[in-house]
């Protein structure tokens, strides 16, 4: 094991050492090759997939919405009983707190 990290450190040693032994300069900008194309023939074709999806069915649903009877709010804040067709309850507790001396 030893011996195998001794080779790694001088490897890296070597490969520091030889990024920093040389001095590379560019002397000169380099440039894409021009190029001219002539093409002529086929445009070819895309492949063709057959792609089957899920098998859906739908079908109509008649659903049946309750109506809620709700009636308007009480100014004294006292609870307010809701019924539905249904008979069910829904309470509503209200409390209001009246500042009568509130000059704004």
């Amino acid at each position: 094991m030893g011996k195998v990290i001794a080779g790694i450190v001088v490897l890296v040693i070597i490969i520091f050492g030889g990024l920093y032994l040389f001095d590379v300069d560019q002397e000169e900008e380099g440039s894409l090759p021009s190029v001219e194309v002539d093409v002529e023939g086929d445009a070819g074709s895309l492949p063709e997939y057959e792609v089957r999806g899920p098998e859906v069915e739908t079908r109509e649903v008649t659903v049946e919405v309750p109506v809620v009877d709700a009636p308007e709010d009480d100014a004294d804040g006292e609870e307010t009983e809701l019924v539905d067709d249904e008979g069910i309850n829904a309470d509503v507790d209200a409390e209001v707190d009246v500042d009568e001396n509130n000059n704004r």
